[in-house]
């Protein structure tokens, strides 16, 4: 499932999940389903892994958790969020904080989705996480060296 998110193969994903296919499986240092697809900001694919069950939290591989993923490409470690914010996938962003996603998830090079959009610059994206009340004074990860 995380190869076809990553793609963003919508179709196949349903299929997966229609045969019982585990949406927060997760395998090694691989990614989960959700942060593959938020990672690479394919919209619908997050939005049916979340009304499917996904966990917007759920934390290891790559990532950490969701919110990072969709923040950022290349960094190590971090949150779908983090990844999300990092690459200004604002929509995807959006769905994590209307999922319940911890805004404030720590983990990764970048530490919070805060951090990675900053280094960035998706001032759209910082609005939407500070309107948000993401956590501006985090004092871990590699931005605060």
């Amino acid at each position: 499932m995380e190869a076809a998110a990553y793609n963003g193969h919508t179709n196949i994903v349903q299929l997966l999940i229609e045969s019982g296919a585990n949406v927060n499986a997760q395998r090694g240092k691989s990614i989960t389903a959700i942060q593959a697809a938020a990672q690479n900001g394919h919209t619908h694919v997050v939005e049916l892994l979340i009304e499917h069950g996904a966990d917007v939290d759920v934390t290891g591989g790559n990532w950490r958790a969701a919110i990072q993923a969709a923040a950022f490409n290349d960094n190590e470690s971090g949150t779908a969020m983090e990844a999300a914010a990092y690459n200004g996938y604002k929509d995807i962003v959006q769905l994590f904080i209307e999922s319940g996603a911890n805004i404030n998830a720590q983990g990764g090079d970048l530490n919070t989705a805060i951090q990675a959009v900053a280094q960035n610059g998706h001032t759209d994206v910082i609005q939407l996480l500070l309107g948000h009340g993401a956590d501006v004074v985090a004092h871990t990860g590699c931005t605060t060296k």
